[in-house]
């Protein structure tokens, strides 16, 4: 068993909070399109202008709602396990699991370690910090993961 346990700080907490909020601003850009456009084209074609600024403003902040992940209290991952088939993310109680077979690539930052996932499955939640490493020793998790771990600059 390999245990991170702590809180992120210094670039893997940067590295965090930007891989999270692309993240949802993704997942927003949806609801940022779906209701400001269809009300944009209405408000055009009657022309009532007061609907042209409110379809602008619900837009604005749909896309920019992410930015408030910062200041969402347990947004950051407490513990990252890897035991036997799974990895598993404790996220301020919530609990994310993904089998090790979907790893498809670790990206080794120098002082944390970022996980992509296979069959189009996406989660920012997975950042290691390797002084955060409780149970287990990094000889352990690079041994575990041969082959798939990436070094980046």
């Amino acid at each position: 068993m390999i245990e991170f346990n702590g809180i992120l700080t210094g670039n893997a907490k940067k590295y965090y909070m930007k891989r999270n909020i692309k993240f949802w601003r993704k997942f927003t850009l949806l609801g940022a399109l779906i209701v400001p456009v269809p009300l944009a084209i209405f408000s055009i074609v009657k022309h009532i202008s007061i609907l042209f600024y409110i379809s602008c403003m619900v837009a604005f902040l749909c896309y920019f709602a992410p930015c408030v992940i910062k200041f969402v209290k347990g947004a950051m991952p407490e513990k990252i396990c890897i035991d036997g088939e799974t990895i598993s993310c404790d996220i301020g109680g919530q609990l994310e699991s993904i089998f090790l077979e979907d790893i498809k690539e670790i990206h080794d930052y120098g002082d944390f370690y970022s996980f992509m996932f296979t069959n189009g499955q996406y989660t920012p939640h997975f950042v290691c910090q390797k002084d955060l490493l409780a149970k287990g020793t990094i000889e352990d998790f690079e041994t575990l993961f041969e082959g798939k771990i990436i070094k980046v600059n």
